[in-house]
């Protein structure tokens, strides 16, 4: 099953136990969309580079912090 297809609460939780980074999550998102935006025409703006440069700073943010999950 892709990371996309999973809900919100299990890839909460798969973030928390660090099985996946918040950089994986939005990739997933963002080519889902690269594969279906054609045909729906949902998005016009294209903010890809500036959603995984977010990813990576929360990834930096957890990193300094304690485990998420003991």
């Amino acid at each position: 099953m892709e990371i996309w297809e999973q809900t919100a609460q299990i890839i909460a939780q798969k973030i928390q136990m660090r099985e996946i980074s918040a950089e994986e999550v939005t990739r997933s998102a963002l080519n889902r969309l690269a594969e279906v935006n054609p045909s729906i025409n949902a998005v016009v703006d294209n903010f890809d580079q500036e959603a995984i440069d977010a990813a990576r700073v929360l990834i930096i943010k957890s990193m300094r912090e304690k485990p998420l999950v003991s």
